[in-house]
């Protein structure tokens, strides 16, 4: 089946969604490796070997959004960064979501990665990424603001119906 897409969403689904899948996860990694234990969270590997980690792709405005941010349930810090951030106009965003959280009706978003939809499928630009209350956002001048810090509970999903 072939859905129609806008003209500017250049980079695949597929493409994005194994980027940001990698991006997540060496990003978890690093994270976890360089946190005090006892881990304020599950990290992507320990959900992914207990077979709970489900990736969610999906394309929006980057206004949109900006404007659904309220409604997820991130922390502020995070939801500010977002809002000044100078996105363009699509993205696509790469949810790992813990499939125990969503099964039990609870927020299930562990951490998102946000690619340009505009790049090419060989080369996906990451925009921003947030992961266990941790953020990571590419600047226009070419630097990186991070770290950016939040809380690391899991947030509500972003995409349209049911994660």
């Amino acid at each position: 089946m072939h859905v129609p897409v806008p003209d500017k969403l250049w980079l695949a689904p597929e493409a994005a969604e194994r980027k940001g899948g990698q991006f997540l996860l060496n990003a978890s990694n690093q994270i976890a490796s360089a946190a005090a234990d006892p881990l304020p969270f599950k990290p992507i590997q320990d959900l992914i070997d207990a077979q709970r980690l489900a990736l969610r792709t999906y394309a929006i405005r980057s206004n949109d959004f900006k404007a659904n941010l309220d409604g997820r349930a991130l922390p502020k810090t995070i939801q500010r960064e977002y809002r000044l951030a100078r996105l363009p106009r699509f993205i696509w965003v790469v949810e790992a979501i813990d499939r125990q959280l969503r099964q039990a009706g609870e927020p299930c978003v562990v951490g998102e990665a946000v690619l340009d939809a505009t790049s090419s499928d060989h080369a996906p630009e990451e925009i921003a990424l947030h992961v266990h209350g941790v953020m990571w956002l590419q600047q226009t001048g070419g630097g990186v603001r991070f770290p950016i810090t939040g809380d690391a509970k899991p947030y509500i999903s972003g995409g349209v119906g049911d994660p």
